[in-house]
């Protein structure tokens, strides 16, 4: 089935207001602590260190894009992911970006490689290692955060 021109333009529109939701780094440190389940914004606040003002914030856009929703148990209002798919994105963002750093290194790597120097190098399956410490430490691609 064929989208009307209209139809791409708004779904691009929702697209880039979704992307824009989960775009500030609190939200997606909020993101993953929802990834094991449902949380009180108590419990999320005082995990990620922010005030529970901040976090009840955070929320609401994400609560308003769609990409959280709520519960109730008492007095307590608890979020959760409205999908699982939300979090495969940012997973798989994460995975782009490990592999533009990996592809940097080795751009750096091997500029090194042909002046004599010794630099960092990538694993093929997305690990940084640190050959400067001489220990042949692995440290995981994917912490690698834009900014």
């Amino acid at each position: 089935m064929t989208m009307s021109r209209a139809d791409v333009k708004e779904m691009y529109a929702l697209h880039a207001r979704l992307c824009k939701a989960i775009a500030d780094p609190k939200r997606l440190l909020i993101l993953d602590a929802l990834r094991d389940g449902e949380r009180s914004v108590g419990d999320i606040a005082e995990e990620l260190g922010l005030s529970q003002s901040n976090t009840s914030q955070h929320l609401a856009i994400l609560r308003e894009r769609s990409v959280v929703k709520t519960s109730r148990a008492g007095n307590t209002i608890y979020y959760s992911l409205n999908t699982h798919k939300v979090i495969d994105a940012v997973d798989l963002l994460r995975e782009f970006m490990a592999d533009l750093a990996a592809a940097e290194d080795g751009q750096v790597t091997d500029a090194a490689a042909e002046d004599g120097q010794v630099a960092d190098g990538v694993a093929g399956d997305g690990q940084v290692t640190d050959a400067s410490a001489g220990d042949g430490q692995v440290t995981d691609a994917s912490a690698i955060t834009a900014g």
